[in-house]
């Protein structure tokens, strides 16, 4: 399996190039270097921190702000003290367009114009949208090495023109999450019959979507429409959301679970 042996069949084939990348940067802190890793999804961040665990290495995260879900890593040889945004290499952008055109961006204009100027995924972390007087914008945690690229070429999202600067940590303004709470009934706790559910669709389209690999359950993509759930889970469907199965709140008359799923908003 070339660089990656055994103990990685587990994983799902297509995680095997990060598995390497992985490697490499476990290799290094057992050579005595530091490593800083770009911008990690919470699978990611899941697969690092075991395999980092299971070497000994100890391993830091950060987002930028408390509930960030992108996140960059340091992988060290030796003990770290108390560490800062800036000792991750992280840099926050605010881009500001006036109020008049709110409404005609948000988040997925801002995430698509940045990928747009030929940037990876992983250059960048957490991106929101702000109000900040008689502007909106967007607030984005940016790897320090593109930041200048970025308030060089980021100049426009959509047709509409934008200012990007780079700002200060304390004019940080943290998303807030915002759930919308659903109670729907399932026979049972298949992933088919949740997707069908809360995004609408039928049950064969939800199938197919699952078999596409447009669905993943706690940012792992999950292939088996039978899958079963659990509470807690989160279930995200491309183009149609995120759900997260709240509780399982018994059954109905008719034996159905009563299911309470909390939609992010």
């Amino acid at each position: 399996m070339d660089r990656v042996d055994k103990r990685y069949v587990h994983f799902l084939p297509e995680e095997r190039p990060f598995l390497a990348r992985v490697e490499d940067w476990l290799n290094a802190v057992e050579k005595n270097r530091q490593v800083c890793t770009p911008f990690l999804d919470p699978r990611q961040v899941y697969i690092l921190e075991s395999l980092a665990r299971a070497r000994g290495v100890e391993v830091f995260f950060s987002g930028g702000h408390e509930h960030a879900e992108r996140k960059r890593a340091i992988l060290a040889p030796w003990p770290l003290g108390e560490l800062t945004e800036e000792d991750f290499g992280m840099v926050l952008v605010e881009a500001r367009l006036p109020l008049r055109h709110a409404g005609a961006v948000s988040h997925r204009h801002f995430l698509g114009s940045l990928l747009n100027l030929g940037l990876k995924r992983e250059k960048f972390g957490d991106l929101w949208i702000v109000c900040r007087g008689d502007q909106k914008g967007a607030q984005v945690i940016m790897a320090e090495e593109v930041t200048d690229y970025v308030l060089m070429h980021w100049l426009k999202v959509g047709n509409h023109p934008i200012r990007a600067d780079k700002v200060p940590w304390t004019d940080l303004l943290p998303p807030k999450v915002q759930m919308e709470e659903l109670t729907i009934t399932l026979p049972s706790l298949r992933l088919d019959a949740f997707v069908s559910e809360v995004c609408r669709i039928s049950r064969a389209k939800a199938a197919q979507l699952v078999r596409e690999k447009e669905v993943k359950v706690n940012w792992k993509v999950e292939a088996e429409a039978s899958a079963t759930l659990q509470a807690g889970d989160l279930v995200s469907v491309r183009r149609y959301g995120r759900f997260t199965l709240l509780s399982i709140a018994g059954e109905n008359r008719r034996g159905r679970l009563r299911l309470v799923v909390g939609k992010t908003v």
